[in-house]
């Protein structure tokens, strides 16, 4: 079985069980056995959902680190490279994706980002310094990161051929 059959077999169990499980909507009316009212919230629509789209700026890196699973989930779900209302890619959205999943731990996604980033054919060179104004130092620091690694990578590769 290929990988992509095996997320595809996920995926449809995920599915499948979410169908069984469709938590009720919350309701101000008490149940007909009495029990209060359900504080489920309504089933989650995967059409709507903002899972499809990044949210800018991301979380910091103690955010994702804290529920990494979670998140890695969430990034995965992902149908689109920009946030909402932004119809085309740019080296920046590339850079928070990459950030996404290096603090995701996923490292097949990452590097998937970082192919897709150099087919993009962007130069290094028009990702913009983190912003001074964010107010996570920790986000700054690992964003700083990235386009250095992103230096030494190519030239490794350079050198190689």
């Amino acid at each position: 079985m290929t990988q992509h059959q095996g997320a595809l077999g996920r995926l449809l169990k995920k599915l499948v069980s979410r169908t069984k499980q469709q938590p009720r909507a919350a309701t101000a009316e008490p149940e007909p056995s009495g029990a209060p009212p359900s504080t489920q919230p309504p089933p989650h629509d995967d059409v709507v959902s903002d899972d499809l789209f990044p949210c800018w700026p991301p979380p910091s890196p103690r955010a994702i680190l804290s529920r990494r699973a979670a998140y890695s989930d969430s990034l995965c779900r992902r149908r689109y490279r920009a946030p909402r209302g932004v119809f085309e890619d740019t080296p920046v959205f590339a850079l928070y994706r990459l950030y996404e999943w290096i603090m995701a731990g996923h490292t097949v996604n990452m590097r998937n980002e970082l192919e897709m980033f150099w087919w993009a054919r962007w130069p290094v060179a028009s990702i913009p310094d983190p912003d001074p104004d964010d107010p996570d130092p920790e986000r700054r620091a690992v964003l700083a990161c990235i386009p250095a690694l992103l230096v030494e990578s190519f030239n490794e590769r350079v050198n190689r051929e």
